[in-house]
């Protein structure tokens, strides 16, 4: 099965609340949700970020340290630093980039366009054309 594939162009400071935006719509949705992250500091960060970036709401999340279970095994929205998928996930979210295999086993598969580094723009550009030559028709969304 081939994903659905949609890259998000953000500037570097939007990274987190496109994320929770898209989180929170899969979510809403009744999808579930794994969130790859770079690093443990990434996935703290994002942590913080889903805690507190709304008032009136909030989306339950819970961090899954490589090998091991989440405590709550029904949960919908997990963050990963491993290329490892501890709870059933339609929808895979690329805080940072992950392998196209791993990424390959989900139904909706959501890119951020780094705009970071010179080399992390070409990066995602090159993410792109692979996903094209895959066969997967990946879809752009501009800044917003």
């Amino acid at each position: 099965m081939t994903p659905v594939v949609t890259f998000y162009d953000c500037a570097p400071d939007e990274r987190l609340p496109r994320i929770a935006r898209l989180v929170e719509a899969a979510w809403e949705r009744g999808m579930g949700v794994i969130v790859h992250c770079a690093d443990a500091g990434a996935a703290e960060a994002l942590d913080l970020y889903l805690w507190s970036w709304k008032q009136e709401s909030f989306i339950p999340h819970e961090q899954v340290r490589p090998g091991a279970a989440p405590a709550d095994p029904e949960a919908r929205v997990v963050l990963v630093t491993a290329q490892e998928r501890p709870v059933a996930a339609e929808v895979l979210v690329q805080e940072a980039p992950c392998s196209f295999e791993f990424a390959g086993g989900f139904a909706h598969v959501i890119e951020l366009v780094d705009h970071r580094t010179p080399d992390a723009l070409a990066q995602s550009r090159g993410r792109f054309r692979a996903w094209r030559e895959a066969g997967a028709n990946p879809t752009f969304r501009g800044k917003g």
